[in-house]
């Protein structure tokens, strides 16, 4: 039978449970300048080919926010998450690391 009459195989079904937060979880997150979708945007652009063994990146970025004065506090709330460098903040706040090469991902 040739290629083109070879039925495709059925599509993977994508692996979409992140576990929920609790509304007080989400509250102190933000509390502390931590936006999940802002904060690994912009990690995704500054990451492109790789991180560094610490939070320099993600740093910067809370840095820049309205809560930059709570930056080391946010640092430990990711850090409590799981996290030890820039390409692990994706999986401490639930996030695909999409785009990004790294040696934890």
């Amino acid at each position: 039978m040739p290629w083109w009459r070879t039925p495709a195989p059925a599509a993977r079904r994508r692996d979409t449970a992140r576990p929920q937060l609790l509304p007080a979880e989400l509250a102190r997150r933000a509390a502390l300048g931590i936006r999940p979708r802002d904060l690994t945007a912009r990690l995704r652009r500054v990451l492109p080919v790789g991180c560094a063994h610490d939070f320099t990146q993600t740093r910067a970025i809370l840095g820049t926010g309205p809560a930059r004065d709570q930056v080391d506090a946010a640092i430990q709330a990711v850090i409590a998450q799981g996290a030890h460098g820039d390409c692990e903040v994706f999986q401490a706040l639930g996030a695909s690391p999409r785009g990004v090469l790294s040696h934890h991902v």
